[in-house]
């Protein structure tokens, strides 16, 4: 089917979509992998909409000791750019960001978890969907969680007219009930098979989605992107891939 992917309209819904990330409980971001240890605070990680070229996320941090002003830190992966938070002021330097509290919420109190932050990137232009890492609060690391993903073997993706190429998905962790995720096929492209299911037991498999490029007419290297997303509401939720696809035309 061709893609009307949720790209429409998706700046306009950005601000709404930041001020969710902020109201639901438990949010934060992190790396890939187990919780670290640390000893400034623990911090848990969600993303509330992913589409490719950026998305929003949110965080709470709960400290381990009472604060009454407070600066985070915490690097974003390969090339994302922040645009807005919530709750703070922002600076970034390279990858890593540091977001200081507002006038209103400087004041934690130990072990708290009212210590909420929304981040918004835009852009993402290598479509990367890891989460940050190597969070602080007050310049003492943070333990953290990781809001699960879905682990494609590459984001970019370039297919021969009328050829095809397989591309890996797997997940990021095992999921406590089966995880179907739904392929959508791009205009001029198509990806099959269209649905993949991952079970407690098989989550760490690969399995290949086939993506084909039509023969067409022209000479031009026609462009798309692809997106991999879960589709059944189980918990957790995990963010879905979008693959930036390349035809690389046999007409020049």
């Amino acid at each position: 089917m061709a893609l009307n992917p949720f790209r429409t309209g998706h700046r306009r819904l950005t601000t709404a979509l930041l001020c969710a990330a902020v109201l639901a409980a438990g949010l934060v971001a992190a790396p890939a992998g187990p919780a670290s240890a640390a000893t400034g605070c623990s911090v848990k990680y969600t993303v509330q909409n992913f589409w490719g070229t950026g998305l929003v996320a949110g965080f709470t941090f709960t400290p381990s000791v009472a604060v009454t002003s407070w600066n985070v830190g915490f690097d974003v992966a390969d090339q994302q750019i922040v645009t807005n938070t919530y709750s703070g002021t922002f600076v970034q330097s390279g990858s890593h960001v540091r977001v200081t509290n507002a006038v209103f919420d400087g004041s934690v109190a130990a072990g708290a978890t009212s210590l909420t932050v929304g981040v918004m990137i835009y852009t993402n232009p290598t479509l990367t969907n890891l989460p940050a890492s190597n969070f602080s609060l007050n310049g003492q690391p943070c333990s953290y969680t990781v809001s699960p993903y879905v682990v494609p073997s590459t984001y970019r993706v370039v297919v021969p007219e009328g050829g095809s190429l397989g591309i890996p998905i797997r997940l990021s962790e095992a999921p406590t009930a089966n995880v179907v995720l739904t392929a959508y096929n791009p205009t001029g492209f198509t990806a099959t098979p269209s649905s993949l299911t991952f079970t407690p037991t098989n989550w760490n498999t690969p399995q290949i989605v086939t993506v084909t490029s039509a023969e067409d007419a022209d000479a031009t290297n026609q462009t798309a992107n692809l997106p991999i997303q879960q589709q059944n509401w189980t918990s957790p939720q995990y963010t879905s891939v979008w693959l930036g696809l390349v035809q690389q035309d046999n007409d020049v």
